[in-house]
């Protein structure tokens, strides 16, 4: 026998409206079709949709309270333009699509678009399993609630994303099987923080108007990974990744993710003070993009900032292009930057800033900086020896030189490699060490060292030092002028008394054009006795070795070739 509960379908303005609930699952097979069940208006309380039985929506359901259970197997047609929502009024609501067995549909009940499935803040226990959504105007829209998924097929959303999650809203850990097609904008809409619910596994989210992830808000102040979705996610604001110092906010991108970023937006890190890390784990296989949204020239967004107070940076099989619209593409401030395979390409100035302390780990190995709108790096003169030479690539930029400027204090040993480009000295060089650990710099054979107006090289002048330099008569060493070969463009090269002289030694150089600035000579001894073999000293404004106090240079195969003041002012 079956029993059935009916209750007119009223005004859809009434406050309440029963709704029809089939409860016996066997009816008497009569020969006849049964009629559809029809659902208009608020559901309070707990209510099942039956697979026996098809159902109607005339009007707008609205599940207030309760749980709404739709079995495996049932349809659910839906008149034009109206849509089921749970949880969306001031008490708790939830929704079981039960349909992991055989499935469940939502369709329009004729040819035109019925309005989607809209899931509110009150929402709880929320689960969609096995649920094929077809033809809506707005797809599902998730707002401020975690709903689980094992299984859902979303197709057509007319004048939406075909998934929204908005006001913190996300997929539960483990959903599964989310497949969005023929969405008429992105195939899903979410918030940056919540962006690593959405799953990877079982799931597509191409034929859409726009296939994308589409992120909004700013903020991010937890740990989360970005899967490989077949599709880009879309960086529509300036994101700031910010945690606490006893739990930093991580962001991750996994292998083969693409992320797009809009005109004019950043991702920041640690620009509030607090600690963050960005770890991206491309493969060669499946390398990361981080890439411009809508363009392809130089700095069209603002680039990725990492400020003090960052853990981490590390970046392995990616490519970074078209940022700097304010400065560097890539910006490290006072943090270890880890590079492996890493391309930097159109750049809006330098390719790679590093400020304060930042400096590459020694694991750093393929870095390819070029086509940027400025050179390629740009760093302070302590961080030059941390610069990977391993499959470094620095050629095709606006200017191909590495740049050294800020903090001028070289406190530490370190070697200055031939990178295939010169160094562009923009400030003072000052090396300095200790007495325990005088700061030896090893200038290698072929390097080129070119300085701005003023500037210059000074060795020992507070601290214990030394500076090495091994030319050979092949690939010789150059201290040369940035700008115009003329005498006096750049200071010189300053050795004062607290040289380690057995570690001041010039092999197979050229020092040229200087002695401006305070500097007497090309070359300016202060209380030191420098060893110089086969060097070429010239064009000095004044002397080309000004020597005073008790110095005392071992000098082998040195040349003096139009000092304005002459050669020597007091050598042997």
């Amino acid at each position: 026998m079956l029993l059935i509960l009916l209750a007119a379908c009223p005004d859809p303005q009434s406050s309440y409206v029963p709704d029809v609930t089939e409860v016996d699952t066997a009816p008497e097979d009569t020969g006849e079709a049964l009629a559809p069940l029809e659902h208009c208006g608020e559901l309070a309380g707990d209510a099942t949709w039956v697979a026996t039985r098809r159902h109607v929506v005339t009007c707008d359901v609205t599940v207030s309270s309760g749980t709404l259970t739709v079995e495996a197997g049932a349809t659910v047609s839906f008149d034009e333009n109206t849509s089921l929502a749970v949880g969306t009024m001031n008490a708790e609501a939830s929704l079981v699509v039960a349909g992991e067995t055989n499935g469940v549909v939502f369709a329009p009940s004729g040819d035109v678009a019925w309005g989607g499935l809209d899931i509110g803040d009150t929402a709880r226990g929320v689960s969609i399993a096995g649920l094929s959504m077809k033809q809506s105007r707005n797809g599902v829209s998730i707002a401020g609630a975690e709903v689980a998924i094992n299984g859902l097929a979303i197709d057509g959303a007319e004048d939406a994303c075909g998934l929204s999650l908005k006001y913190g809203a996300r997929l539960a850990a483990g959903s599964a099987g989310l497949a969005v097609t023929n969405a008429g904008s992105w195939s899903v809409c979410a918030e940056v923080a919540t962006a690593d619910s959405i799953p990877a596994a079982a799931s597509s989210y191409t034929g859409n108007a726009l296939d994308g992830v589409y992120l909004t808000g700013s903020v991010i102040e937890t740990s989360v990974s970005w899967e490989n979705l077949g599709v880009p996610y879309v960086v529509a604001e300036t994101v700031d990744v910010a945690g606490t110092a006893g739990s930093p906010a991580v962001l991750s991108l996994t292998a083969g993710v693409t992320v797009l970023v809009e005109r004019d937006r950043s991702l920041r890190f640690s620009r509030t003070g607090d600690a963050s890390q960005l770890v991206v784990l491309g493969t060669e296989a499946e390398p990361v993009v981080i890439d411009a949204y809508g363009a392809d020239n130089p700095g069209f967004w603002r680039g990725i900032e990492v400020s003090q107070g960052a853990d981490e940076v590390r970046l392995a099989y990616v490519t970074v292009s078209g940022a700097g619209g304010d400065g560097a593409g890539l910006r490290v401030e006072d943090t270890a930057l880890t590079v492996d395979h890493v391309t930097i390409t159109l750049s809006g100035d330098s390719g790679i800033a590093l400020d304060g302390s930042a400096t590459f780990t020694p694991e750093s190995q393929d870095l390819t900086i070029t086509t940027s709108g400025g050179v390629p790096l740009l760093l302070p003169a302590a961080a030059v020896p941390s610069i990977p030479l391993v499959g470094l690539a620095l050629t095709g930029n606006t200017v191909d030189a590495v740049k050294v400027d800020g903090e001028a204090a070289v406190p530490e040993s370190g070697t200055w490699s031939d990178l295939g480009v010169p160094y562009w000295v923009a400030d003072d060089i000052e090396i300095d060490g200790t007495a325990a650990s005088p700061s030896v710099i090893t200038v290698a054979a072929g390097v080129r060292l070119l300085f701005e107006n003023d500037t210059g090289l000074y060795v020992g002048k507070s601290g214990a030092a030394g500076l090495v330099v091994e030319g050979t008569e092949a690939a010789p060493v150059s201290f040369l002028p940035w700008s115009a070969n003329t005498p006096g463009a750049w200071a010189g090269i300053g050795v004062y008394d607290n040289v380690v002289d057995a570690s001041m030694i010039l092999t197979n150089a050229e020092v040229g054009y200087a002695g401006g600035n305070t500097l007497k000579g090309n070359l300016h001894v202060v209380d030191a006795s420098p060893t110089l073999t086969n060097v070429a000293i010239h064009d000095g404004l004044e002397w080309g070795i000004y020597l005073s106090g008790d110095s005392a240079p071992v000098l082998a195969g040195v040349t003096y070739t139009d000092n304005e003041a002459g050669t020597c002012n007091a050598c042997e």
